[in-house]
């Protein structure tokens, strides 16, 4: 009972650190309840909380804040065994579409993903999931 009113107060003064723009502090919030998420086993949360936290932070251009939360969101999906699916894919595209050329770890979170879908398919493809392949090969050939 006691920790979950910590994570609520928690996720309000994240609210409040986001409105003030203060996105180190929101970064570290939003790390801080996932990690409560995900030593409580409670990945459908995390991954929410994940992924709307790189979604923020990215669309308010920072990159490297936004991008470690999307490359935690991607373990989480490997923790959580999550499969890969239309929903499961679609965040991950949200994700790459926020991230610049110029953003050193996309490369690390598009071999994450592709490693993800790899393991967490149901073809046999050992390459990952065609979607996210060709996905990831436009993006390229833009």
């Amino acid at each position: 009972m006691a920790a979950a009113r910590g994570t609520a107060n928690v996720l309000q003064r994240l609210e409040k650190s986001v409105g003030d723009g203060n996105y180190y502090e929101a970064h570290q919030m939003y790390r801080t309840v996932a990690n409560r998420y995900v030593h409580a086993h409670n990945y459908k949360d995390a991954i929410k909380l994940l992924h709307s936290g790189a979604l923020l932070l990215l669309k308010h251009k920072q990159a490297g804040s936004g991008t470690d939360l999307a490359l935690y969101f991607i373990e989480v999906y490997n923790l959580g065994k999550v499969p890969v699916t239309e929903e499961s894919r679609d965040r991950i595209f949200d994700l790459i579409d926020l991230m610049t050329p110029e953003n050193g770890q996309r490369r690390q979170f598009l071999q994450n993903a592709i490693s993800w879908s790899t393991n967490n398919s149901n073809s046999n493809n050992e390459n990952g999931d065609p979607l996210l392949q060709h996905y990831v090969g436009l993006l390229f050939w833009k």
